[in-house]
């Protein structure tokens, strides 16, 4: 969120542009949206981190902590579509 604020303040641009996700170059309506918003550069790489924590910190198997990780996406993924899905039904009601 840092790095993307600062491109976002030195750039002097209208609307904040999220360039490291796939939100920012597919067009997509709301509901989609919020999905590719989920495939940022810096939410993989924590992602990727958290898994390397699991086996170094944690004693977990390489396979265990990446399954763990795995897991944990996904079902951020399905949260992140049903926000979408919740964006898009707020919209249609008013």
């Amino acid at each position: 969120m840092f790095i993307t604020s600062l491109v976002f303040y030195f750039s002097n641009s209208p609307v904040a542009f999220p360039f490291a996700s796939l939100a920012g170059y597919i067009p997509a309506e709301e509901l989609l949206l919020s999905v590719l918003g989920m495939f940022d550069l810096f939410t993989i790489w924590s992602y990727a981190l958290v898994a390397v924590g699991l086996q170094k910190a944690a004693g977990a198997s390489k396979r265990a902590s990446w399954i763990g990780v795995s897991v944990l996406f996904v079902f951020m993924l399905v949260l992140s579509y049903l926000s979408g899905l919740y964006q898009v039904f707020i919209e249609n009601i008013q």
